[in-house]
């Protein structure tokens, strides 16, 4: 299963069914939203800006809060732009910390 992100006072789990759970963040265990796609997730969600990218097994999903989403189809190919952007760059620090440690 994934493990949960929190964002905006929420936590998002997603589960490798398809589904998601929102709950409130706080000492109260307190259900906001649930939501079911027609798709898996095995993927961590990501932050990025103000969108929370969900990486599931047929889509890549960008979600944002009202009144920060853009036309939907430059939307998708924007997201799935900088989600690949953001590994490139999560792998090349990876690397340069693996040659580091190996007195490259």
């Amino acid at each position: 299963m994934p493990p949960p992100v929190s964002a905006g006072g929420r936590v998002y789990i997603p589960g490798q069914d398809g589904g998601t759970v929102v709950f409130k963040a706080g000492p109260a265990l307190e259900v906001i939203a649930t939501s079911q796609l027609d798709d898996a997730f095995d993927a961590s969600p990501a932050l990025v800006d103000n969108e929370l990218f969900l990486g599931a097994r047929k889509l890549l999903y960008a979600i944002a809060a009202p009144g920060q989403r853009g036309e939907a189809v430059t939307r998708r190919r924007s997201a799935q732009q900088r989600f690949h952007q953001h590994l490139h760059q999560a792998f090349a620090v990876v690397d340069s910390e693996r040659d580091a440690n190996r007195g490259h």
